[in-house]
């Protein structure tokens, strides 16, 4: 059943990703669409810096982005 809601989710959550987009844009912020390249040059960099920060000070924070990561 779950993969018959999955074409409906993932059009819904692009939709939801080009309405936050707007609202960034109309707020000031510049907004970007990051390819596979950069998304993985992104993760890199935040692996090593925010991600280690957030396992060290949240309870269960490595476990929750381990989690986060087996998904992505």
């Amino acid at each position: 059943m779950g993969e018959a809601l999955e074409p409906f989710g993932q059009e819904e959550a692009k939709k939801d990703d080009q309405r936050a987009a707007e609202i960034f844009a109309k707020a000031g912020v510049t907004v970007v669409d990051m390819d596979d390249k950069v998304m993985k040059e992104w993760r890199a960099i935040a692996r090593d810096t925010a991600w280690r920060d957030f396992a060290e000070r949240v309870p269960e924070g490595a476990t929750l982005l381990k989690l986060a990561e087996d998904v992505a």
